[in-house]
């Protein structure tokens, strides 16, 4: 029922990209000789490899025991947000908002998008988003109110 392609791709698209750019800083250092080892490389590779590894056990943890709730609320807007997943530029924010509720914008690369919701989102149209609580990534997207009431992403 829930796709989680996009948890993955947090863990694989800025995890796995700062691990191995702190593997590249790491054999830069050349940590194996201790006559020309540079220590500031080798603190940042080191540093890097461990934000690495937590980040990508944290985003585990979610997939393993997500924490899915829904919004009900209209499409507003879409725009490129690289701040939430850098560095790759492939994530898009879309903004809901339902009357009297505060908008609230959701989070989804463009890879999961074309599994998870293959259309494009309608200004106007009303959708019921599940989405991981303390991530706000999309994982399921129903049509509630159009003329393609019985498409469910």
């Amino acid at each position: 029922m829930y796709n989680l392609n996009g948890l993955i791709f947090r863990i694989w698209g800025v995890g796995g990209i700062l691990f191995a750019f702190s593997l590249i800083l790491l054999a830069c250092s050349r940590f194996w000789n201790p006559l020309k080892c540079n220590k500031a490389e080798l603190i940042a590779a080191v540093l890097g490899i461990a934000i690495a590894l937590v980040y990508g056990g944290i985003y585990c943890k979610k997939i393993q025991n997500p924490s899915i709730i829904s919004h009900e609320g209209y499409f507003e807007r879409e725009y490129r947000d690289s701040t939430e997943a850098p560095p790759l530029p492939v994530t898009f924010a879309y903004v809901f908002s339902n009357n009297g509720q505060p908008k609230l914008t959701f989070y989804l690369d463009a890879f999961s998008k074309k599994k998870i919701f293959n259309c494009d989102f309608e200004k106007g149209v009303l959708y019921r988003i599940y989405y991981e609580e303390s991530s706000h990534i999309i994982v399921n997207v129903e049509i509630l109110n159009s003329d393609y009431t019985n498409i469910v992403g």
